[in-house]
């Protein structure tokens, strides 16, 4: 059973000459369109976007639970990376 393509939509922005420029490049080295390139770009910024929303609402969820490392778990850890035997 073949997949149905996701609808595509157009979209419109501004950016710097220089970019544009820096991706029509990188556009002819790989041979893809500028569109491909910026379609890439946005689902790469999304991704690690939900990856950093996702982990800081896990941090926040261990913070509201009290789930610290004591002062002096934070100072042995500060004490073996600056100590001079590592």
């Amino acid at each position: 059973m073949a997949q149905s393509q996701p609808q595509k939509e157009n979209v419109t922005f501004r950016m710097d000459v220089e970019t544009k420029k820096a991706l029509d490049e990188i556009a002819v080295e790989l041979q893809r369109d500028r569109s491909y390139l910026l379609n890439e770009a946005v689902t790469a910024y999304l991704d690690v976007y939900r990856w950093q929303m996702a982990d800081l609402d896990r941090a926040i969820a261990e913070a509201d639970a009290g789930l610290f490392a004591s002062d002096e778990e934070v100072q042995a850890v500060f004490d073996k990376i600056l100590s001079p035997n590592s």
